[in-house]
């Protein structure tokens, strides 16, 4: 494995730290550019590691070699750079799992912790980029060991070791070296005998899963010193792999944290980690969002079905305590069976026994339903939107179908072969959903002369609208007619969108009714209106293959709009705002003393809103001052004011796709190419009802931002960033039409492609 390094800045900020914390060390070879045909540590722009060897006849000895990305040697690496560790793997017994124990300990507070060495004299450079490090804890020797009442930190040559080296200086890697010192056998990727979780699957959402000060990088590494044997002393909560990854990732829903007992862990110089505010962003039952089991490097992630144990299952279901008391105070369900210990497990929860399966329990029903729904926009305005340009002169019409995609013509159940009968299959009866949206124009939505409370909404066609007014054409398809379109030009969308309801358990005797509404992808096609050219709107992100890496099947509002952006912004457009939703004072006119953020209204612009909304406790790390607060339905109040992004919220690969957050193309002058400005104040004046309402419907009379400063603003919230985009041309804030058009951003020059200031290489995105 080998990372570039980012600029040589990054190895003197280092080392002065850590001459700082770990004073000064003779490093031995002055790393002279050269040396045996290499190059210095201090001139390498990249590095990789390979372990050769381990021996251990007393103080184990590692042998490794250094190299850059092409292979050329690298001199002069010092214990500044690399660090190492050595654990064993504990054979499970009595239905406990294997678990690593580590041989390099610490006591603090009279509590174990793994760590790990680096003794400068006890490293040797052998010349050719090799290098030889001694530990300087002898394992074999029991005295020399620190280990903790309860534990077995003894040498056992027959079992599976694990070294591994951190390595800082460079982007932080962390190579293992997995082997049987008994017999000297070498194993290879996923043969160490626990390979629950890749760290590739930790970074679908993390991009670069980094702890303690970002040096530990690798879940191999993290499991040499997260043993079950490690606590906090100063909250006493283990800090064992299994129990503190379940228990940070479920955050603020832990039963203990609503109970209010805060999850939190004290780490290096008294600093708080609380997780009690975290939230996992899909069901946390989803346990093969982390456990692959199709992975041959991960061939023991079937252990949460397959090996339960008390410690896996009580970090997330923490009240319940499995012996005959409570340990700790919110323990308040006893687990059935009185005093149990792992040996039993599966004695109850296996398939067809008493608590039935772990998976069975685990089983998002959801995951299976969505799978046999399709939306279908087949015609609008009679032409096929797979063939031709659908162009239509006056109320749209739109012929559509619902299908079953795990079914074929041939074995469908649904009455037309595969195809759902909406109007009287008990799937779109009571508690389903389903709509057809309009919106205009498509280049950049606006839906300017809508109607209604709040009429830069798409227009919805409600699923009773369907089931009164559509033709059922027979073959399983059905028209629709929708309303009138308030403009005579330009290009639209129509959208379908909604959840039919799905059965949680349809194999059960008798099945269930219809109990489950299912988030079914909303389907979006364009047309022409009065042969205007149709016009596809932008598509910035994919939320199956981005957003869901983290989210998996998002969906919003009630399960109605789900896994499909462009359906998203129909309605999140850069005219709507939340204004309608927020509380209103004695005569009806927005009241911001009366809201959490003190504002009379907020955008939803998706490009502003998303934006905001993952950056919400991004003011504790220098980016976003403050969450951002939404307004929905009944006035409910949406503050994200806690929402903590898991990756690097910089790196605008995460979410969007190649070509769409750089400012060339549209992005170079989005005034002039069609992308709108950002209504930040729908109703700039209301004084009560009346105004109000007159106001949002008319939008030339809306204050706004121009584009790119509204998009660079949702996250960039201080004065001084705004002034800066306002000063170098274009951008201004909460201006009035006329402002608007006379603007012309200039950001592009700086920030466009190749230019010094580029949004990609200040974003360090690669």
């Amino acid at each position: 494995m080998h990372y570039p390094r980012k600029g040589k800045g990054l190895l003197v900020t280092f080392a002065v730290a850590t001459l700082f914390l770990f004073g000064c060390a003779d490093d031995g070879d002055d790393g002279a550019d050269g040396i045996d045909g290499g190059i210095s540590v201090e001139a390498a722009e990249s590095l990789d590691i390979a372990i050769d060897a381990v021996e251990i006849n007393s103080a184990p000895v590692v042998t490794f070699t250094a190299t850059d990305d092409s292979g050329v040697p690298i001199a002069g690496l010092s214990t500044r750079q690399v660090r190492f560790n050595i654990a064993k793997l504990v054979p499970g017994t009595n239905g406990d799992p294997n678990a690593w124990q580590n041989y390099i300990n610490n006591l603090r507070g009279g509590e174990l912790q793994g760590t790990s060495e680096r003794v400068a004299e006890n490293l040797e450079a052998l010349g050719g980029g090799q290098y030889r490090y001694t530990f300087d804890t002898d394992i074999t020797n029991p005295d020399e060991v620190t280990c903790a009442d309860g534990l077995d930190c003894s040498y056992e040559p027959t079992l599976t070791h694990r070294v591994a080296i951190q390595v800082s200086g460079f982007p932080a890697l962390n190579p293992i070296f997995d082997f049987r010192p008994s017999d000297g056998t070498v194993l290879g990727v996923g043969q160490s005998g626990r390979e629950i979780v890749k760290t590739e699957t930790c970074n679908s959402c993390h991009n670069q899963l980094a702890m303690h000060g970002g040096g530990r990088v690798e879940t191999q590494y993290c499991v040499t010193c997260h043993n079950p044997g490690s606590t906090d002393p100063d909250t006493d909560n283990t800090v064992d792999m299994k129990v503190l990854i379940h228990k940070l990732h479920r955050g603020e829903d832990l039963p203990s944290v609503i109970g209010g007992t805060p999850y939190q862990i004290i780490g290096y110089n008294n600093s708080v980690h609380d997780y009690s505010t975290v939230v996992f962003p899909q069901d946390i039952r989803n346990c093969t969002k982390c456990h692959t089991e199709d992975d041959t490097e991960t061939p023991q992630a079937s252990n949460w079905r397959l090996q339960p144990s008390i410690e896996a299952c009580g970090s997330c279901h923490d009240d319940v305590y499995f012996g005959l008391a409570p340990e700790t105070p919110i323990q308040t369900v006893q687990h059935p069976g009185g005093d149990v210990d792992n040996s039993i497990c599966l004695t109850c929860h296996l398939e067809n026994r008493i608590a039935g399966s772990v998976e069975d329990s685990h089983a998002l029903v959801v995951n299976d339903l969505v799978t046999r729904f399709q939306f279908n926009i087949l015609e609008i305005c009679g032409t096929a939107v797979a063939t031709g340009a659908p162009n239509c002169t006056a109320a749209p019409t739109v012929k559509f179908s619902v299908t079953d995609p795990t079914e074929t013509p041939t074995t469908g159940t649904h009455g037309y072969d595969d195809h759902y009968n909406v109007v009287t299959d008990p799937e779109f009866g009571s508690g389903a959903s389903l709509n057809i949206l309009t919106a205009w124009d498509s280049s950049d939505y606006n839906n300017a002369g809508g109607s209604g409370s709040r009429p830069a909404r798409a227009n919805s066609f409600s699923l009773s609208n369907i089931k009164a007014t559509a033709t059922d054409n027979l073959d399983g398809t059905f028209t629709v007619t929708l309303a009138a379109l308030p403009v005579t030009s330009g290009s639209g969308a129509i959208a379908i969108e909604g959840h039919p309801r799905g059965q949680s358990a349809p194999d059960a005797t008798p099945p269930s009714g219809y109990d489950t509404s299912v988030p079914v992808e909303g389907a979006v096609a364009y047309f022409g209106i009065n042969g205007s050219p149709l016009v596809e709107r932008r598509v910035a992100v994919d939320i199956v293959d981005k957003c869901d890496a983290c989210h998996s099947l998002l969906s919003m509002h009630g399960n109605n709009r789900a896994e499909n952006a462009q359906l998203c912004v129909m309605c999140h457009n850069p005219r709507n705002t939340d204004v309608s939703r927020r509380p209103k004072d004695g005569a009806g006119a927005p009241d911001p003393t009366a809201t959490a953020d003190g504002k009379s209204e907020e955008t939803i612009d998706m490009k502003v809103m998303v934006h905001a909304i993952h950056a919400g406790e991004a003011g504790d790390h220098g980016i976003r001052d403050e969450g951002i607060v939404i307004y929905g339905y009944g006035g409910r109040e949406h503050d994200y004011g806690h929402v903590r992004f898991p990756g690097i919220l910089t790196d605008c690969t995460r979410c969007h796709n190649s070509g769409t957050y750089e400012l060339d193309g549209d992005w170079a002058a989005p005034l002039q190419n069609g992308i709108q400005a950002t209504t930040v104040r729908a109703a700039p004046t209301a004084t009560d009802t009346a105004t109000l309402t007159t106001q949002v419907a008319d939008q030339t009379d809306d204050l706004y931002t121009t584009p790119t400063a509204a998009v660079c603003s949702a996250c960039h919230t201080g004065d001084v960033d705004k002034a800066h985009m306002e000063q170098l041309g274009g951008a201004v804030f909460e201006a009035n039409a006329a402002a608007i058009a006379a603007s012309f951003e200039t950001c592009s020059v700086c920030h466009g492609p190749g230019s010094i200031a580029d949004v990609s290489v200040v974003h360090g995105v690669d």
